[in-house]
């Protein structure tokens, strides 16, 4: 078997295996270093049966992916949206994804305005693994004035293994009208 197209080892299954027939096979060679969170290996199994008649089905290949344990982000503003007659007091919602192979809960979590301060808050959960959850800010944002706001959220999990994926933009713009 290979990872990566770097042979990892060669086994000889010892059968006997009847026409038509399958069999699982477990390699005892396991010096493959799957243990990078986030990365996704291809593992290929083949055979190498002398006078096989038929090498296209040889091979499988499967690609897997390390999981890390903790991993969380926004993957969405839903709201607010750009509009005419935004308001003082806009309602924040945004799309929280559990990336991680562990439920997470009380995730600090955070919107800012043109990068202005931030508000923090905390998405209570449980979000279980590969979950999403639409969380609601109690505080509000003020896009009354007419103009182009950028809106962020992120979240602020303590041993976050990738925070690359924490954060997510929008613009959101206040206009004066709206043409028809």
């Amino acid at each position: 078997f290979s990872v990566d197209g770097t042979l990892i080892g060669t086994e000889t299954f010892a059968g006997p295996l009847a026409p038509g027939a399958s069999a699982n096979f477990t390699f005892t060679t396991n010096f493959a270093d799957l243990s990078t969170p986030g990365n996704t290996y291809t593992i290929q199994a083949c055979t190498a049966l002398v006078g096989d008649e038929d090498i296209v089905n040889d091979c499988f290949s499967k690609m897997v992916q390390h999981i890390a344990a903790n991993d969380v982000g926004v993957v969405a503003i839903v709201s607010p949206n750009s509009g005419s007659g935004l308001t003082a007091t806009e309602t924040v919602e945004v799309t929280v994804e559990n990336f991680g192979a562990l439920s997470q809960s009380n995730i600090p979590i955070e919107f800012t305005i043109n990068g202005g301060a931030p508000v923090v808050e905390t998405v209570p959960g449980p979000i279980a693994p590969g979950a999403t959850v639409n969380y609601t800010f109690t505080v509000t944002a003020d896009l009354s004035t007419i103009g182009t706001y950028n809106v962020c959220s992120r979240t602020q999990l303590v041993g976050d293994q990738f925070p690359s994926n924490d954060e997510t933009c929008k613009n959101v713009a206040n206009l004066s009208c709206i043409p028809t």
